[in-house]
């Protein structure tokens, strides 16, 4: 997604809640506003909730209730312009591929670097 704003709405979905912490204060030590999910429940309702689509979502995968990619699916089929970054736990090309093929403009596998994450989230917003 391109935006002309250099500060980003970003959800962030993941489950663990230590690394939660660690992306929303990396991704808010950028200037960007940020929203948590811990599910990908949770996220779904956020999206729905939010007055304006997110301009980045960075989902962790799998989630403990949805092993499939029900985030980044409602996420094409609502917000086609919000970008995806996939946070994969495991290395396994055959997922990453469908994550792609379902239209993740990222993936940053884990375990990954803070430095890669500011990386991921810029490239994402197309800043």
């Amino acid at each position: 997604m391109s935006n002309s704003s250099l500060f980003q709405r970003v959800l962030v979905v993941e489950d663990e809640a230590l690394l939660r912490w660690s992306i929303v204060e990396t991704v808010e030590r950028d200037g960007h506003y940020v929203t948590t999910a811990d599910s990908s429940h949770a996220a779904l309702a956020a999206m729905n909730a939010a007055n304006k689509p997110f301009d980045v979502v960075l989902v962790s995968h799998p989630l403990p209730d949805s092993a499939d990619f029900a985030v980044l699916a409602h996420c094409q089929r609502a917000v086609p312009l919000t970008a995806v970054v996939c946070m994969p736990v495991y290395d396994d090309r055959e997922e990453i591929t469908r994550a792609r093929k379902l239209g993740a403009c990222g993936i940053l596998k884990k375990p990954f670097d803070l430095n890669a994450l500011h990386r991921a989230v810029f490239d994402a917003a197309g800043v």
